[in-house]
């Protein structure tokens, strides 16, 4: 059996989505290339087998599924006819007896966990999972999820459900069909593996992060037996992911990236956080964990997972609030469906942020494929928001066949999305709007802006900026764009005591601390002022330090400075939060939002030129908003 460790990361998508398609067609383990030879060969191999003879295919398929079955029928049968107990048996019985020993301790000390366990699991689960859960309550939130192990080439995976008792059982497959000898010349060869046993705890480590222990998992044959059937020959292994240790890290929804390994990153991030385009690769990294994860350090295995109940386990946010909305409606539904409505206090502002079931219509039709049918399927999205074109004259959108112009707003987090903008109303209640929207499984995602006629402070830019911000998060406090709202929802997430108590909304890649600004004023509406040209100064820049005239004494940190025109000059504190959106993202990423320690790097790429900024201010005249004026 060859070296999986020597498989390598992701790195043809391409193939992944061969591998994919012959999944959905039930054909994966007969279809797919083995990873013994070379990528390229094996994926050959695989479509002219797919192209030559479905007959035999569809044969090593049903011969799988049957002696599979007759492994599960001869495992049953021996446990039955073992007596006494098998030792695995015993084991299990003790400790359950054992468990049941100390429940019925708790419950005379007043600490039912049974209870507290069954009340985790019963249900849906609308909160951040956070710290300090019980073992019985990180079970259940693992019980939501089916987890895969694979790594996008070759066709070997590992599958595994976990239910709200801890227990939990899999099945790995690897087939291989260059691997072939007499009596399996049409199939080749499957490794295979299907396993069950139970974590027996849960230690946090810190928030959102969980170590479970086990035992070795109970197998349905013993590794190296194996089996030559119409054509293909089965040989059992170990339970591929969960060998070599005794211990795993579990990564529940919600948790930070960079409090993740990363090489568990490295595992997931090619398969679900990143595009092509044409011939580049773009990566969306989220700034949280959208899903549960399980990481064998061990062995450098990574499990990703997809929503196993029935109930939305996704939450479509923004990286960023909107400075001066005000939450109108935040509802949550026990299904997951949600519809969050913010708005400024002079509609001038508004956003939309809302999932719902892909169902059919009042008509009685199918909810339209979204690229299939963009036009059905943006019309349905706009319907169900509530806020349709005054004219279909007016509905522009952009969808995949447009991603090599406009990449950075068909994907969200690797994933693909249609782009539109119409108009409502008429006259003096003319509004503008743009959303982003995608279908992931039955559930829809729509995030839509309105701008009001009278709207000064944002150019369309800003608008267009802040929708390559929307990101996929495991996190539901923060499905709201106001600032109020957000810190009021992640305070009450928290169990950290001063959790929400800034007058600002903690933000996606915010820094917490304060830069100060050297702006040449010129006003370019009410509450807005543009600098001209931004340049950082750090405090070993000596020659900018000169140029500029500063006192380093007087640096509380880093400087933007403009070319002086006559104009007024004054310093300028930034919120922690402030947004600053750029025009040309860093390679390979479809972001335009950076983190202000990221700005001096920026404005350094275009010293020459220089960058022209807006900035908007509050009553205080600190920066709240900031992003780069567009330029052809």
């Amino acid at each position: 059996m060859k070296n999986h460790k020597e498989m390598g990361k992701p790195i043809s998508l391409s193939y992944r989505a061969l591998v994919t398609a012959l999944a959905a067609a039930g054909c994966i383990a007969v279809f797919a290339a083995g990873c013994s030879g070379s990528q390229k060969s094996g994926q050959s191999t695989a479509q002219e087998t797919l192209q030559g003879d479905p007959a035999a295919a569809k044969a090593a398929e049903n011969a799988i599924s049957d002696l599979l079955n007759e492994s599960k029928a001869e495992k049953e049968a021996e446990n039955k006819a073992e007596e006494p107990l098998s030792e695995s048996t015993a084991e299990t019985t003790a400790q359950d007896a054992s468990e049941a020993a100390q429940e019925s301790e708790s419950k005379e000390a007043g600490k039912d966990s049974s209870a507290d366990e069954s009340a985790a699991s019963a249900g849906p689960v609308q909160k951040s999972y956070g710290s300090s859960l019980t073992k019985g309550e990180v079970f259940a939130a693992m019980a939501d999820w089916q987890f895969e192990f694979t790594s996008g080439a070759g066709a070997w995976q590992t599958y595994l459900t976990v239910e709200p008792d801890g227990s939990f059982s899999g099945q790995y497959t690897d087939a291989n069909l260059g691997e072939t000898g007499e009596g399996y010349e049409e199939s080749g060869t499957t490794y295979v593996c299907e396993f069950s046993g139970r974590f027996t705890d849960a230690v946090e480590t810190a928030p959102y992060i969980y170590e479970l222990r086990y035992d070795d998992p109970e197998l349905a044959k013993q590794p190296g037996t194996e089996v030559i059937s119409e054509g293909l020959r089965l040989v059992y292994t170990e339970p591929y992911g969960l060998q070599g240790t005794d211990h795993v890290t579990v990564y529940l929804p919600g948790a930070p990236l960079k409090d993740l390994a990363e090489d568990y990153i490295d595992w997931i991030a090619p398969m679900h956080f990143g595009c092509y385009v044409g011939d580049t690769y773009y990566t969306d990294l989220p700034e949280d964990l959208p899903f549960c994860g399980i990481y064998n350090e061990e062995e450098n295995n990574g499990f990703f997972s997809a929503g196993r109940t029935e109930r939305n386990p996704l939450y479509l946010v923004n990286r960023s609030v909107w400075p001066d909305l005000v939450s109108q409606k935040a509802e949550l539904a026990e299904d997951g469906t949600y519809r969050y409505e913010d708005m400024d206090a002079y509609g001038m502002h508004e956003v939309i942020d809302l999932c719902f079931r892909a169902e059919k219509g009042s008509d009685g039709k199918e909810f339209p494929a979204m690229n299939l049918y963009p036009k059905s399927f943006v019309l349905r999205c706009l319907e169900a928001i509530g806020v349709t074109p005054a004219d279909e004259d007016t509905l522009y959108y952009f969808t995949m066949d447009d991603a090599e112009w406009y990449a950075p707003i068909l994907y969200i987090n690797g994933k693909e999305g249609i782009y539109a903008f119409w108009t409502t109303g008429s006259g003096e209640d003319t509004r503008s709007w743009s959303a982003r929207m995608t279908q992931i499984g039955e559930y829809v995602y729509v995030y839509a802006l309105g701008l009001s006629q009278y709207e000064e402070l944002f150019a369309g830019e800003a608008a267009h900026f802040f929708h390559t911000s929307l990101t996929f998060s495991g996190r539901p406090e923060l499905l709201s764009s106001a600032p109020a709202k957000r810190a009021e929802d992640i305070a009450a997430a928290s169990e950290s005591a001063d959790a929400g108590q800034s007058e600002e909304a903690p933000s996606f890649g915010a820094s917490a601390e304060l830069h100060s600004i050297f702006a040449d004023v010129k006003p370019a509406g009410k509450d807005a002022v543009t600098v001209r040209e931004l340049v950082f100064v750090g405090y070993g820049a000596e020659d900018l330090i000169e140029e500029y005239g500063l006192d380093p004494e007087e640096m509380t940190d880093d400087y933007a400075i403009v070319e002086k025109h006559g104009a007024e000059e004054r310093t300028l504190s930034v919120s922690r939060n402030s947004p600053i959106y750029i025009q040309y993202p860093p390679e390979g990423t479809f972001r335009s939002m950076i983190k202000l320690a990221e700005l001096s790097d920026y404005c350094a790429r275009f010293h020459d030129d220089h960058v022209a900024m807006t900035l908007i201010l509050d009553e205080n005249d600190q920066v709240l908003f900031m992003y780069q004026n567009y330029t052809p």
